[in-house]
């Protein structure tokens, strides 16, 4: 199935329930995570990191923290086909389970209700990548 921007927002460019049932709040072209975690970046994107030599393996979608704040709908439409699709890359975490690089594919994946999804997990803490990189 192909997923398109009339799923995620409907005639009045509103969100779709689902969205607003698993915590997404609209924000003019954009949505946001109500249950973000602002803490290690401020809601910023966390700096991209080369995750290419770590092993993947499975973590429950609960284990998994946002910290990203403000996301795009567009990006999104794309994850979700891609996930559909099969060939969507695994969401890279750190030790705490924190989302360095993947935070549309974890929405993505709660939107379809995956229990459980691929993950690379980086061997320090998202503050360390935050306070190295500034």
């Amino acid at each position: 199935m192909l997923f398109t921007k009339d799923w995620t927002l409907n005639l009045d460019n509103q969100l779709h329930p689902r969205m607003f049932w698993l915590g997404y709040v609209q924000e003019d072209d954009s949505y946001v995570d109500a249950r973000y975690d602002p803490a290690p970046t401020g809601g910023l994107p966390p700096p991209a990191v080369d995750d290419s030599d770590i092993p993947t393996t499975v973590l429950s979608i609960v284990q998994i923290r946002s910290v990203q704040r403000e996301r795009s709908v567009e990006k999104l439409l794309k994850k979700i086909n891609k996930i559909e699709a099969g060939t969507l890359k695994p969401i890279t975490v750190d030790k705490d389970g924190y989302i360095i690089n993947g935070h549309h594919r974890y929405d993505a994946y709660r939107i379809l209700d995956y229990f459980h999804v691929n993950v690379r997990v980086m061997p320090y803490s998202i503050n360390d990548l935050v306070e190295k990189n500034s």
